[in-house]
């Protein structure tokens, strides 16, 4: 039977292909954050798949099939911050301006399918609103622990930083079209 456990974090190290780092290393928060998102784009997954309503399949675009497609990028850019450890774990599919064009489509199409927003508005509405609105923060999280760990000019892909930050906007809107469909109005704040 296969183990799943090395030990060695009980130093307060983790091992990424032979190469040791500080769990506290900027690094490691990165991929973190990225595997924390992604994980919540899981959960966010499967309340969908659970979910017999018809609005997540429309003529021009598939959510299920988005979200899977970002879940696969979100593992490429993991898999590109973690090479600068160790380059065996390059990824074959780096991100480029291409899918962050792609993540602009999507973010136009959904956007013409409930009216415009006029306020801020509160997080929540439907299950799966209120989920992509925390899938939403916990990108910018992503954002700002990229950001800290690498200015622009040192990432190693700077695609990674509008990728990242245009996710953000399409998991808003993704939020948005959502609670509309499901019928939850947008709640401005009071402040």
């Amino acid at each position: 039977m296969p183990k799943y456990y090395t030990g060695l974090g009980d130093n307060e190290i983790s091992t990424i292909g032979g190469s040791s780092l500080s769990k506290s290393d900027s690094l490691l928060e990165i991929i973190g954050n990225l595997d924390e998102l992604n994980s919540k784009l899981g959960t966010l997954m499967a309340f969908i798949n659970s979910d017999s309503d018809s609005i997540y399949e429309l003529d021009d675009i598939n959510i299920k099939e988005m979200l899977l497609k970002v879940q696969n990028k979100i593992f490429s850019i993991n898999a590109e911050f973690i090479s600068t450890v160790n380059p065996i774990f390059k990824p074959k599919n780096l991100i480029s301006e291409s899918d962050t064009k792609e993540l602009e489509s999507n973010i136009s199409i959904l956007s013409s399918k409930f009216p415009d927003l006029k306020t801020f508005v509160l997080p929540g509405g439907s299950i799966q609103g209120a989920l992509t609105d925390e899938a939403r923060t916990l990108c910018r999280r992503c954002e700002r622990s990229i950001a800290k760990k690498f200015d622009y000019n040192s990432i190693i892909n700077r695609s990674i930083f509008s990728y990242v930050n245009r996710l953000s906007s399409l998991l808003f809107v993704l939020e948005l079209y959502i609670n509309h469909k499901k019928g939850s109005q947008p709640i401005p704040p009071k402040y």
